[in-house]
């Protein structure tokens, strides 16, 4: 899991859809029952904002979901 929060925090997504599909495979690598939640959580959050046209709040959006995600596997990391 190391491994993967490095890969991560240098993740730099080319786009919403490039990052909703990163999101997705990271969950799947999740624990059992957290791995369905933070799923439905991606596929909310993309579709509550994917109507924005704003780059700049784009950007804000993309690169504060990379650091949850960061924080999602560190919390399981230590779990496991």
């Amino acid at each position: 899991m190391v491994y993967l929060t490095r890969l991560l925090h240098a993740y730099k997504p080319a786009n919403p859809k490039a990052l909703y599909k990163h999101l997705l495979k990271l969950c799947a690598s999740l624990p059992a029952p957290e791995d369905k939640f933070y799923k439905r959580s991606v596929r909310k959050e993309y579709e509550q904002h994917w109507d924005e046209e704003d780059p700049e709040r784009v950007e804000q959006i993309m690169e504060r979901a990379v650091m949850d995600a960061d924080w999602v596997v560190k919390k399981y990391a230590k779990k496991t």
